[in-house]
């Protein structure tokens, strides 16, 4: 399986492949040595593009349909995602780290992604769980986020509405394969 495929489950549920997730710690709380028994094998992150009931009986399969693949890696996937963060939206790094599909352990790697992240890519637009700016690794986000018609109060964002909300974090661009 590989990134941008959709599997269908039954007659009517549709799952978009994302990427490889990361082990799941709460695996090994449900049973234990299983990390060690799987090892590098990972399974993916889906996402429900189309909900319906499930049964035990019902066949999954492959479609010939695609999406747009993403990266493997956390940092791959940041610069993918960033770009798409519209002007006049902010993205909390809470969400930043659910777009990515990464563990909270990955809020260490932000300040990193940020302090390295070339010129053009707009990351004045990611802000701190609680809304906070992150001045100390962007210094001009106040003003670049200004430019945008974002209201702030305080360093923080305060109008909810100018928060991205995570159901349009991941287009729905479907590649329809016709085999004509």
């Amino acid at each position: 399986m590989q990134s941008g495929q959709v599997l269908q489950i039954g007659s009517e549920v549709l799952i978009r492949l994302m990427f490889h997730c990361e082990p799941c710690k709460n695996l090994e709380k449900i049973h234990p040595g299983l990390m060690k028994r799987i090892g590098i094998q990972r399974g993916f992150l889906g996402f429900v593009i189309q909900g319906g009931e499930v049964f035990p009986e019902d066949i999954i399969r492959l479609t010939s349909d695609r999406f747009p693949a993403l990266g493997d890696r956390a940092k791959e996937r940041f610069w993918e995602f960033v770009p798409r963060i519209p002007a006049g939206k902010v993205v909390r790094t809470s969400n930043l780290l659910l777009a990515l599909g990464v563990s909270s352990a990955y809020y260490r790697a932000i300040p990193t992604f940020l302090k390295t992240a070339i010129q053009s890519l707009p990351v004045h637009r990611i802000v701190a769980a609680d809304g906070s700016l992150l001045p100390r690794y962007i210094p001009d986000q106040a003003q670049q986020l200004w430019a945008e018609g974002i209201e702030l109060q305080r360093n923080k964002v305060v109008n909810s509405d100018d928060f991205w909300p995570p159901i349009n974090f991941y287009p729905q661009i479907l590649i329809h394969n016709n085999p004509n």
